[in-house]
C-alpha cells in the first residue's frame, strides 16, 4: 500500500478517519532530517510488506497542530493509532524495532474485544444448540407425533406444497393441539394449580438433570397441600413427552419439530 502524505492538519484528520479500525502507522518526520530520510524507503517497503496497515508521512513543518497535538520533539518519531487512539510510539530510526512494533499491534488487533467475546460466546453456543435439533433419532420422534400427510395436503397451493402455509399450520396444531402453555403446573393428585405465591426453587434430581434440567420450580397445591414439582427441562426430545412449558421450553420443542419436517429454523 502506498505512504499517504497529508499536505496539511485537516488532510491528516480524514486520513485516520478514513483507516476506520486499521492500524495507524504515522511518521513524523522533517525534510533537514538525515535519518527520517535514512529510513524513509524502509517505510515504502513495511507498507508493502504490511498492506493492512495504513502508513501516514507527516512533515512536522507543514503539520504543525498535528506535530504539536501529539507532543512531538525529536524526528523521526513513529506513533502508532488503532481504532483512533495512539497504542504505541517509537523514536529513531529503527526499522527492526518498528517493525516488530507493528506485528505486535497486528496480533492483538485480532484480538477479540470484551463485547465481540461475548457475541461470539452466544454464537457458540447456539450454533452447538442446533445440533441438537438435527440429530435423526430426535427428528424421527417428533415425526411421530406430527399429523405431517395432513399438514403437507392442507399446505398444498396450486398443487404444490407451500411451505409458509405448512408453518402457519404447524404452529396452529402445535399450539392448539400439542403443547400446552404452563404458567403454574396441576397438581398430579387432584388436577388443581397450585398458587403461584408458593412458589419455591427445588433441587432437579439426577433424571432431571440428564434431560437439561438445570433448576426445578416447587408449588404448594392449596386444596390438597402436596408439593408440584415444575422441571424446566431443556431437551426437547423430553419436551415432546412433557408437553408443556413456557417460551424456553414451547420453542425448544417448535424448533425441533420445525426441522424434523425439514424447515428452514434457527433458535435463538
Amino acid at each position: 500500500m502506498t505512504v499517504r502524505e497529508p499536505l496539511d492538519d485537516l488532510t491528516f484528520s480524514q486520513f485516520v478517519a478514513e483507516a476506520a479500525t486499521r492500524l495507524v502507522i504515522i511518521d513524523f518526520y522533517a525534510d533537514w532530517c538525515g535519518p527520517c530520510r535514512m529510513i524513509s524507503p524502509h517505510i515504502e517497503k513495511l507498507s508493502e510488506k504490511y498492506p493492512q496497515v495504513v502508513f501516514i508521512k507527516v512533515n512536522v513543518e507543514t503539520c504543525r497542530q498535528t506535530s504539536s497535538e501529539f507532543g512531538i520533539n525529536a524526528m523521526p518519531t513513529f506513533v502508532l493509532l488503532y481504532k483512533g487512539r495512539e497504542v504505541d510510539r517509537m523514536m529513531g530510526a529503527n526499522v527492526e524495532l518498528l517493525e516488530t512494533k507493528i506485528i505486535q499491534q497486528l496480533k492483538e488487533s485480532l484480538v477479540a474485544t470484551p463485547d465481540e467475546r461475548i457475541f461470539l460466546k452466544k454464537f457458540v453456543e447456539y450454533s452447538q444448540r442446533m445440533q441438537i435439533y438435527e440429530n435423526e433419532i430426535s427428528q424421527a420422534l417428533a415425526r411421530s407425533l406430527i399429523p405431517y400427510d395432513k399438514l403437507m395436503e392442507e399446505s398444498r397451493m396450486n398443487g404444490k406444497a407451500n411451505k409458509f402455509e405448512l408453518v402457519k399450520l404447524l404452529l396452529n396444531w402445535f399450539k392448539t393441539d400439542f403443547f400446552v402453555w404452563t404458567d403454574v403446573p396441576k397438581c398430579e393428585l387432584c388436577g388443581q394449580n397450585a398458587e403461584k405465591s408458593e412458589e419455591v426453587q427445588g433441587d432437579p434430581t439426577q433424571e432431571e438433570q440428564e434431560w437439561g434440567a438445570c433448576r426445578v420450580e416447587v408449588y404448594k397445591c392449596q386444596k390438597c397441600n402436596t408439593n408440584v414439582r415444575f422441571p424446566r427441562y431443556n431437551d426437547p426430545v423430553k419436551l415432546l413427552e412433557t408437553r408443556c412449558g413456557r417460551c424456553g421450553e414451547w420453542a425448544n420443542c417448535f424448533t425441533l419439530c420445525s426441522r424434523a419436517i425439514g424447515l428452514e429454523t434457527r433458535y435463538g
